[in-house]
């Protein structure tokens, strides 16, 4: 198995974290990749020609840069990266209050 069809499988796993909208029906894969699986190309008729075809620029060789592609879930892999930097710094970094040495001043 090569290791773009490894990165393959593991998106149709994680499918339903890119769209929560969505339901999808567990693969019954557990953790390991399925034993037998096929892959395929999709191929274009006459009738498609104008309506049902995909341009040569927006074919993708794999799963995941078609994904990435789309404007929702770029969107939304954005948002989700933001949120996570947020959490992390906060609590550690991000809410600490500078610290400034006081001045000396004399005492009389």
């Amino acid at each position: 198995m090569t290791p773009e069809l490894a990165k393959d499988l593991r998106v149709l796993r994680m499918r339903a974290h890119l769209e929560p909208d969505r339901h999808y029906k567990s693969t019954g894969w557990g953790s390991s990749n399925p034993e037998f699986f096929q892959v395929g190309n999709v191929l274009d008729t006459q009738h498609d020609y104008l309506t049902g075809r995909i341009s040569r620029r927006k074919r993708k060789e794999h799963l995941k840069d078609e994904l990435l592609s789309g404007d929702y879930i770029r969107e939304r892999a954005q948002k989700r990266f933001a949120e996570a930097q947020r959490k992390s710094a906060s609590g550690r970094n991000g809410n600490k209050k500078v610290f400034r040495p006081k001045k000396n001043r004399l005492r009389r």
